[in-house]
């Protein structure tokens, strides 16, 4: 990559840890001088959302959301909206890895949601995708149910 600026921004970058060769290549007047370099790429270290199932249809405005822990993780967010990235139903902040959300639609729409894995100023984030489900009417646990013949 040729440029004549002080900075370049490089996309698409491995997140796995691995070692990462630079070489800076500088021209001053003809003569070409060069530079090696090394760094570690960063590893994404993103929770992973245990329930409900990613992509499954949610059975009821409220649901539970437990996602796997990681080491060094100061908190988690998670971000309920309409679209990725966005929180028009919840942004909540825990420490823990359950958070319950209240007042989700139940008219098929997709929910998007982003769990956003926080090491002090670093965050990583997983998004996934959900249906809303419907509000299902059943009686509650316990109750007898009476067969009547038609």
């Amino acid at each position: 990559i040729y440029t004549t600026s002080t900075a370049l921004t490089v996309a698409n970058l491995p997140n796995d840890g691995r070692t990462l060769y630079v070489r800076l290549n500088t021209q001053i007047g003809g003569t070409w001088t060069f530079r090696d370099y090394t760094f570690t790429s960063p590893v994404v270290a993103a929770s992973q959302m245990l329930s409900p199932v990613p992509g499954s249809t949610l059975n009821g405005p409220t649901v539970v959301f437990t996602w796997t822990p990681v080491p060094n993780a100061s908190r988690y967010r998670i971000e309920v909206g309409k679209g990725v990235n966005r929180r028009d139903y919840a942004s909540i902040s825990s420490t823990g890895t359950t958070v319950t959300v209240p007042r989700l639609p139940t008219d098929g729409s997709t929910i998007h949601v982003r769990l956003n894995t926080i090491f002090g100023t670093r965050e990583d984030y997983r998004d996934y995708t959900y249906i809303s489900g419907p509000v299902r009417e059943s009686p509650p646990p316990g109750t007898n149910l009476r067969f009547v013949p038609v």
